[in-house]
């Protein structure tokens, strides 16, 4: 709203009919006008203007121009040398509304002239141009409540490169049987998803045409009713679909139905789509998911301030699955990438010539083609290579990737768009019971100290079978243990995204491999909301209890400043971290078959391994000191059927 108030306010008609609308123009909150200039847009092909009514201020000299510039804009001007007060309704703006759709009367700006209200003095008061807000914009919606009939524009789907057919059927509701005669359709489609093929099954004999994007469909039965029910569906569009997911087909405003009168029927009007059909067994081609470092800055001695970037080389391989069955006769790859990646070429084992390649701003297309068939195995297509500066930088298929057979007919095929994206970060701490020290709130690096802690991670091994392949030279200081870090998008364990192995430090600060680095997920992840789940090989798992925010620079998640930061299951008994009596929560010790379950199995390894030679990594060494001796029995003993509470 301006400074005083003052408000230019077309109405808002909510529940409309087919036929006569009146829109009130209210000024509200004005002294002193000495001259106005508004210019009112409007859908003509969903309302017909026909004129001003109920002219309610002194003075109503205002002229209309009903067409201004031939755009269907309303001009309206009226001036008066002495200035007045106006607060409330001009006029009101008669329209024939065809009905079924949304419509807005909406103030613009044409070239060269100005939508504004000013003084006796012809000082501005408002102005559209500088400060529009002043001015709000009006509407019309449609009454559906009680139809007459409806429009139905079908679902269909199809494999890239076929022809598929959208239905179009009319069904009476109650007041089309016996009064429609008369059928205008407009549907728009999607022109970059979807190019048009003609109809097809035109049981009415309708008209039909073709124009930028949009097709109409008319059919005037001469002042004859149609008599319903109507063949279903009444015509077919056909298309021919590109790809590139859901293309929209819609009516557009001046579809009507109407009777042998000419009056509108209210009609419901029910859109249609165009989706991607993967029939059972089809193939896929899938851009990988990458993480990479960013770009680096060198700073330049000239001119002041000045820096050179450095981009990193990133490779993204396009891998096909499942489409060595049928050999294609023609390969049509066409890759989108951001502006953070600049191609640089690309390679491939089993295609490393023969294929014509063109390049445009942010787009790379690979094509080949042979009459004897292109088996393609599964495995890396071609590996696309980029130099990549930061951020998230998306590569997508898109429209015109084709695959066709021999004789020309289109593959099935899916397509699975990549990335490349930096790494995230998980900056999290935890505490083992068994290592923990009360006195010194650290834990014990016996096992570092006495050189047996494994170089590799030890989590290969069932009942973990990570795959991972985390190695050192020499294991850092400071380095307690290995420690297996688990990232979910939800709760239960089919969520789970990613797994890292990396340190845990006496400090409780678990780091990569290097002993000093946030542990960094490279598996391309997005930056976003994970639970981060910790797993220790002796010791009960835990996970956090809200999603943490990770990317790289993620805030550090500790878990052991309250127990409330470890997931909860609601049904157990007993905390999911133990109480370290100083103020800090600890991951349970006793868990030595590793099962996420300390019962007697715990004591059988335990029992097995006491007395042994000492110095050794052992799955019984429960407070990790490097042997097993009465000293590791409490921690079975109090923590018996203590069981993890993370859902496994």
């Amino acid at each position: 709203m301006s400074a005083l108030g003052q408000t230019v306010v077309l109405e808002e008609k909510l529940g409309q009919t087919p036929g006569t609308v009146t829109v009130d123009l209210d000024m509200l909150n004005f002294t002193d006008v000495g001259a106005f200039s508004f210019y009112i847009q409007y859908d003509d092909a969903l309302l017909t203007y026909t004129g001003p009514s109920a002219v309610a201020f002194q003075d109503a000299n205002i002229t209309i121009n009903d067409n201004y510039g031939g755009n269907a804009i309303l001009a309206l001007n009226w001036n008066k040398v002495a200035g007045v007060t106006i607060n409330g309704t001009v006029l009101s703006l008669e329209f024939d509304y065809k009905g079924g759709f949304n419509g807005g009367f909406t103030f613009v700006q044409p070239p060269f002239v100005e939508s504004e209200v000013v003084n006796s003095s012809f000082g501005i008061i408002i102005n559209f141009k500088t400060v529009p807000f002043p001015f709000t914009h009006g509407s019309i919606s449609p009454d559906l409540g009680d139809p007459d009939g409806i429009a139905t524009l079908g679902d269909a789907t199809g494999i890239v490169g076929a022809t598929v057919l959208v239905p179009l059927s009319i069904t009476d509701d109650g007041g089309f049987n016996g009064e429609a005669s008369a059928l205008t359709f407009k549907i728009g489609y999607d022109t970059e998803k979807l190019t048009y093929d003609g109809v097809s099954d035109n049981t009415l004999s309708m008209t039909v045409g073709e124009a930028d994007g949009v097709i109409t469909l008319v059919k005037n039965n001469e002042g004859t009713p149609f008599s319903f029910p109507l063949t279903d569906p009444v015509i077919n569009l056909n298309f021919v679909y590109l790809g590139g997911g859901i293309a929209e087909v819609n009516f557009q405003s001046g579809s009507l139905v109407s009777d042998d009168a000419g009056n509108t029927l209210i009609t419901t009007f029910v859109n249609g789509s165009v989706d991607l059909e993967l029939p059972s067994g089809a193939g896929t081609l899938s851009i990988a998911k990458i993480s990479s470092v960013q770009a680096d800055s060198v700073a330049l001695p000239d001119p002041p301030g000045a820096y050179l970037v450095i981009p990193v080389e990133v490779e993204l391989p396009i891998t096909a699955d499942g489409l060595s069955a049928t050999a294609a006769g023609s390969i049509a790859l066409k890759i989108g990438y951001d502006a953070d990646l600049v191609y640089t070429g690309f390679s491939s084992v089993n295609f490393p010539t023969g294929w014509t390649i063109t390049q445009s701003t942010g787009m790379v297309s690979f094509s080949r083609a042979n009459a004897g068939g292109i088996t393609i195995a599964d495995g890396v297509l071609l590996t696309l290579e980029f130099d990549y500066t930061k951020g998230l930088a998306e590569v997508n298929f898109l429209i015109g990737t084709q695959l066709d057979d021999v004789i020309g007919d289109p593959i099935p095929v899916g397509l699975e768009d990549g990335w490349v994206t930096p790494p995230i970060y998980v900056n999290t701490k935890v505490f083992l019971q068994g290592p923990y020290k009360t006195v010194l709130q650290l834990m014990d690096t016996s096992l570092l100290r006495k050189d047996l802690i494994p170089l590799e991670q030890p989590y290969s091994d069932a009942p973990w079978a990570y795959t991972g392949t985390e190695s050192v030279v020499t294991v850092p200081n400071g380095v307690v243990d290995w420690i297996l870090v688990e990232l979910r998008t939800g709760t239960e364990a089919s969520t789970a995204v990613a797994q890292r192995a990396g340190f845990l430090l006496k400090n409780g600060c678990v780091v990569d491999t290097d002993g000093t680095s946030l542990l960094a997920f490279v598996d391309g992840l997005e930056a976003g909301d994970y639970h981060i789940m910790v797993t220790h090989r002796n010791h009960l798992a835990i996970m956090s209890s809200m999603f943490t925010t990770l990317n790289s620079t993620s805030t550090l998640y500790d878990f052991t400043d309250a127990k409330a930061k470890s997931y909860t299951n609601p049904s157990y008994g007993f905390d999911p971290v133990i109480d370290l009596t100083d103020g800090n929560w600890g991951m349970y010790g006793g868990d030595g078959t590793a099962d996420e379950r300390i019962l007697f199995g715990d004591f059988g390894v335990f029992r097995s391994g006491l007395n042994t030679s000492p110095n050794m990594y052992m799955a019984g060494d429960y407070n990790m000191d490097a042997n097993i001796l009465f000293g590791d029995f409490p921690y079975f003993k109090n923590n018996v059927n203590k069981r993890s509470h993370v859902p496994l």
